[in-house]
């Protein structure tokens, strides 16, 4: 717990910017141009050199290396566009950066860690000011060379980065563990469902049961090893039918087409159907009997994220695909749910990417996922599977979303701390760093 002192409403004013607010009353605002130099880089992302011997800050989070570098000291660093406002970087050494990051340096009469505290949160909020207004997908130099800073004393600046580094690690620490936390977890989802579908246990009275040697067979697969000897290798087509989307139709063709929703691939979770953004193109009567979809199929990513999956439930009205994701449904006995666990196995261990040549644009086209390796069983036991894993996997999902939520809640904390520290609306006046053993 973080017991704060606010300034008190006396001792504030009001700054002039929408997206800082109140101040206190000795402070002012002062623009980025005249309390540091701001420029971009040279290089481009083919310039990084694995196990280079520099940091090469490019347009993402992750760091790349180089073997040269441009600039030696005190820096920020935060890309042009991509996400803007979202990444940041605290530099002090050598290091090199891409054409498309903008640089600040040679900080005057500016402490440097303060600067990134509030860049870190005022330039995210005034940029989704402007947005508001009007689009805004890049920054560009006058924006930031005009982007208003506060301006106080530098050592009130230090005492606030200061208390900032251990306040902001608290948080980071927490998250930290929570992250740690998921991964654990997602890892168990991941054998769990890989020890069901390969076989490797049985289902009895509803409980995983390991199979003894004698009830294995080789299947001749390297990344499969021993499997059920009831069990079958074959084709997926074998089993499912699949169905590739309908070619984008932007405009009426002809007199009976009509606009309707349709499934892509921004629709398709593991964890089900995102409906929040559903898109609408033309389909003809023929188009909407090949297309449909209804409860209980399967659709597939044939692009993007390639092999990733969804059941379909609870669906209303009619909705069709389009060509980046397949349609999948079972020809006999063969439930979509056993393919979809399958598949969730597949991609844990990536053999969809192998299959899909990962080094180029993926596709997991109508023909690669008919002759897609499909480990088979009986009626029988594929429901027992089913029925194990539709009750374990959800109980696992449960918790690592309620972990994802409690990050996002630190996060927005932190933003919070940050904002309210350096806007100057915590006091800090009395503040002092705890050494360490106090």
């Amino acid at each position: 717990m973080i017991n704060l002192k606010y300034r008190p409403p006396e001792e504030m004013k009001d700054s002039g910017v929408e997206w800082v607010g109140s101040i206190p009353q000795g402070w002012g605002l002062i623009p980025n141009k005249y309390i540091a130099e701001i420029n971009t880089g040279s290089r481009d992302t083919q310039d990084s050199v694995d196990d280079g011997k520099y940091p090469f800050y490019v347009r993402s989070k992750k760091v790349e290396r180089i073997d040269s570098y441009s600039f030696d000291g005190e820096a920020i660093l935060t890309p042009g566009d991509g996400d803007i406002g979202g990444i940041f970087h605290y530099v002090n050494g050598r290091f090199d950066f891409h054409q498309r990051v903008y640089k600040y340096s040679d900080f005057k009469n500016y402490h440097g860690k303060f600067l990134y505290y509030y860049l870190k949160v005022l330039l995210k909020r005034k940029v989704m000011g402007l947005s508001a207004k009007s689009t805004v997908d890049s920054l560009r130099m006058p924006m930031l060379l005009n982007f208003e800073c506060v301006s106080n004393e530098v050592q009130e600046q230090h005492k606030i980065a200061d208390f900032l580094d251990e306040k902001t690690g608290y948080f980071d620490s927490i998250i930290s563990k929570k992250e740690k936390l998921i991964e654990k977890l997602e890892e168990a989802k991941k054998s769990l469902i890989s020890e069901v579908v390969t076989g490797k246990v049985k289902i009895v009275d509803g409980q995983m049961v390991e199979r003894s040697p004698e009830e294995m067979k080789d299947s001749g697969v390297e990344w499969l090893g021993y499997i059920p000897r009831n069990w079958t290798f074959r084709k997926t087509s074998h089993d499912y039918e699949i169905r590739l989307g309908k070619m984008l139709q932007t405009t009426k063709k002809r007199s009976t087409d009509t606009l309707e929703e349709y499934l892509c691939t921004i629709n398709v979770d593991w964890a089900g159907l995102k409906l929040d953004e559903v898109k609408q193109m033309w389909f003809s009567v023929k188009d909407k009997q090949q297309y449909l979809v209804k409860n209980g199929d399967l659709i597939v990513n044939e692009g993007g994220d390639a092999g990733k999956a969804v059941m379909v439930d609870g669906l209303s009205g009619d909705m069709y695909i389009q060509n980046a994701v397949h349609r999948v449904r079972p020809k006999g006995a063969s439930k979509a749910k056993a393919l979809y666990y399958w598949l969730f196995f597949l991609k844990s261990i990536e053999y969809i990417e192998l299959i899909c040549n990962k080094a180029t644009i993926m596709h997991f086209t109508v023909e690669k996922f008919r002759n897609l390796p499909f480990l088979g069983q009986d009626y029988f036991e594929q429901k027992r599977m089913i029925d194990l894993l539709d009750a374990r996997v959800p109980k696992i999902n449960s918790i690592i979303n309620k972990q994802r939520k409690i990050i996002e809640k630190i996060k927005q904390a932190k933003q919070s701390l940050i904002y309210e520290a350096v806007t100057g609306k915590i006091d800090l006046r009395d503040w002092e760093i705890k050494q360490e053993g106090e």
